[in-house]
Parts: C-alpha cells; structure tokens; sequence
C-alpha cells in the first residue's frame, strides 16, 4: 500500500514536472513569438516608413522637375512677349515712317501741281507792279495800287511770302544772282544791291528765286 502511494506520488510529481515544463516551454513560445512579431511589425513599420520616405523624395523630385519644366516654360514665354513687343515696336516705327513718307510725297505731289498756277498768279502780279511803276495817271495810279493790295492779301492768305533780301547778303538758295554791280562800300560787299524780280516762297518752301544784282568791291 505505502509503495503503490509513493510510486503514485513519484508519478504525480513527475507529471507536475513535466507540466511545468511544458507550460515554461509554452511561455517561453509565446515571448518568442511575442519578440518576432515585434521584430516583424518594427521592421514593417521601418520598410512602410521607407516606402514613404522614397515616395516622398519621388514625389518632391517630381515637383523640382515640374517646377524646372514651369520656370522653363515661363522664360520661353516671356522671350516670347519680349520679341512680340519688338516687333510690335518696329512694325509701328515702319508704319509711322511710310505715313510721313506718304504725306511727304503727297506734299510735294500737291506743291508740283499749285505750283503753276501760283507762278502764274504771281506773274500777273509782276506786270501789276510794273505798270504801277509806269503809270502817269493818278486816279489810275491809285486804282492800280488798290488792285496790288488785294492781290497782296490774297497771296498772304495763301502763306505765299514775298522774299525779302534787298540789303542782305546774298544766298544762293533763295536769290538767282543776275549780274553783278561794283560798289564803293564795303558794308555792301555781296550784299543784294538791287532787285530785278521778286522771289517767294508757299509754305515755306521756294516757289520762285528773286533775281538780283549783287555787290562787288573791287580790291
């Protein structure tokens, strides 16, 4: 009886043992496990944090890129509007310079064509002057002088100007120089002496050279 109890307790006390043994084993499982899934969740969230972290740094190069591509694009932009605006600028300097080539042209083409008539009119004038000149008669001396006055104040309604260059010095652009006078002064060295015929100018350009004597003194 004493046996059978001792063998029954040797056995319990080796079940108990190897209990808790296998319950240490199992503990010792689970804070393995415990530590690898700690390990893999850490080294998952290390591989997730470095996903990110490329996405990120691709991401950012994507932008720098899109932003290089934008600022690249901006300049050829503003390039563009610059050589827009000089052209724009030299295709009004153009047009601005065949408008005053144009008016030019018509001016000349509209002083050629009053020219001769207003030759002629002044000619008219010219013989009025010369028969004033001549003219005995008062009453017809002084019909002759109000006839001249309203040829005047027509001529000046016109801007046609007589030249006046009697006593000046002589100047090839304005006077024709007929002959030439010898003279004892020389404050009147090749100065206009006397005038044969009138110039005049219409719009201030020439319409007819005066013709004139010119002074000489003689060395």
């Amino acid at each position: 009886m004493n046996l059978d109890n001792g063998f029954h307790k040797g056995n319990e006390e080796e079940n108990l043992s190897e209990n808790k043994k296998n319950s240490i084993e199992e503990i010792l499982n689970k804070e393995m496990l415990k530590e690898e899934n700690k390990e893999n969740l850490e080294t998952s969230q290390q591989e997730d944090q470095e996903d990110q972290e490329d996405q990120e740094d691709q991401e950012d190069q994507e932008d720098q890129e899109e932003n290089n591509s934008l600022l690249e694009e901006n300049k050829k932009l503003k390039e563009k509007i610059i050589s827009l605006q000089e052209e724009i600028k030299r295709t009004i300097a153009d047009f601005s310079n065949y408008k005053k080539r144009l008016e030019k042209e018509f001016e000349v083409i509209s002083f050629e064509k009053n020219k001769k008539i207003i030759l002629e009119f002044i000619s008219f004038k010219e013989v009025l002057n010369l028969a004033i000149n001549h003219e005995k008669n008062k009453e017809a001396l002084n019909n002759l002088i109000q006839l001249d006055n309203n040829y005047q104040n027509i001529l000046n309604r016109l801007n046609i100007q007589k030249i006046e260059v009697i006593n000046k010095d002589f100047d090839y652009h304005t006077s024709e120089c007929i002959t030439r006078q010898k003279i004892d002064s020389e404050k009147e060295n090749n100065k206009v002496v006397s005038v044969l015929e009138d110039g005049y100018t219409y719009k201030q350009k020439l319409l007819k050279p005066a013709k004139v004597i010119v002074g000489y003194l003689e060395e």
